[in-house]
């Protein structure tokens, strides 16, 4: 079964039981980043990632969030060698690699090198892309919060699927714009799915977030969390936004 954001689980059933293994598999979720010269190398290697996606790489949204997403994943296991220049363009060239093949999407690495100060040859690439796999366990099928949009958006009070849809578009374009920020790694994927849900609502939909907020909220039992991520949700990311 192809992998895709929002349906991460090869699995096709209908019974409920993609959303326990989702829930299941972030409890191991772990992408906390905190010393600096990892942070220095997140930021240097997120930011060619996002350049990726304007000319002439042109690579599309679903593949730079999924190639940041395994980067985290792979600055949390490993840091060594961080403090080498080349290192950051190596890393979001690999990440990059991979996120293609896994959704079956175009990436020319000729095309990505021509735009950086470091190049490498293909055999480097594949030991490096073999170190990243290895490290991430093979385990290429990464939650993201996109996962958990359909599950939150079901309690929207609305029989109106243009809100549902206008919602969820709303809430899309927070998540690809909100990964950038550190402070968002400490949260598992439903959190902030959750809060970039919340954020969407209050300011789309004012009249029905009320009776949302209080079901997402209580589903998750973390009502402060999710408060402090919608907080910083809004007054951070959606002037970029609206």
């Amino acid at each position: 079964m192809a992998y895709s954001l929002e349906n991460p689980l090869d699995y096709s059933g209908d019974d409920g039981k993609p959303l326990v293994a989702l829930f299941a598999a972030e409890a191991d979720h772990d992408a906390a980043i905190s010393d600096e010269p990892t942070v220095s190398v997140r930021r240097d290697a997120v930011a060619r990632i996002r350049k990726a996606a304007e000319p002439p790489c042109s690579v599309g949204p679903s593949t730079a969030y999924l190639a940041v997403t395994y980067l985290d994943r792979f600055l949390t296991k490993r840091v060594t060698q961080v403090k080498k220049p080349w290192f950051a363009v190596f890393l979001s060239l690999t990440c990059l690699s991979l996120a293609s093949k896994m959704l079956d999407h175009g990436f020319s690495v000729d095309e990505f090198q021509a735009t950086q100060p470091f190049q490498f040859m293909p055999e480097t690439i594949e030991r490096m892309q073999l170190l990243v796999l290895e490290t991430l366990g093979w385990r290429m099928r990464s939650i993201t919060p996109f996962a958990f949009l359909d599950y939150f958006l079901s309690s929207f009070p609305s029989t109106d699927p243009r809100q549902v849809q206008d919602l969820k578009d709303r809430a899309s374009k927070t998540l690809f714009q909100a990964q950038t920020e550190e402070i968002l790694l400490g949260f598992k994927p439903s959190v902030i799915a959750a809060s970039a849900l919340h954020s969407a609502a209050f300011d789309l939909f004012p009249a029905q977030f009320p009776d949302f907020e209080s079901v997402v909220s209580s589903s998750l039992g973390l009502d402060p969390v999710i408060d402090f991520v919608t907080f910083f949700l809004s007054l951070e990311l959606l002037s970029g936004i609206r």
